[in-house]
């Protein structure tokens, strides 16, 4: 399966830093490789929280350098789909992570495929998805 736009979750790209075969290899089939601005900031959390912060940082930078990988970043569209996705779960009372909605409506609004190996991610219909 080739993708256009894969949106990868943090968990994701930390597999594929640790050069997942599987994620690696989808990667290596998709046309566009996007990071949500959220995710970047779990990533820098965690680099933060680390004892590696230079290495990880300066790996992430080369990939974002890549022509084939970008940051996606949310405009006002972003927060139309965030409020509709937000107010679906909590009428059905399945809420997810806040930072999990933010990736899931940029993911909608860029028409991309997230991965993702959360489960979270699955009470959201209108989400394209590989996990």
């Amino acid at each position: 399966m080739d993708l256009d736009l894969l949106v990868l979750d943090t968990n994701y790209y930390s597999a594929w830093a640790r050069n997942n075969p599987g994620v690696s290899s989808l990667v290596r089939r998709s046309k566009e490789v996007a990071f949500p601005h959220t995710v970047i900031g779990e990533l820098l959390g965690g680099f933060y929280f680390g004892s590696q912060f230079d290495r990880n940082y300066s790996d992430l930078k080369r990939v974002l350098a890549k022509p084939t990988c970008r940051i996606i970043m949310p405009s006002m569209e972003t927060t139309k789909i965030y409020g509709r996705l937000y107010a679906d779960l909590k009428k059905r009372g399945k809420m997810i992570p806040t930072n999990d909605i933010w990736i899931a409506a940029l993911t909608i609004e860029y028409e991309g495929t997230l991965a993702s190996y959360d489960k979270d991610f699955k009470v959201i219909p209108d989400i394209k998805l590989i996990s």
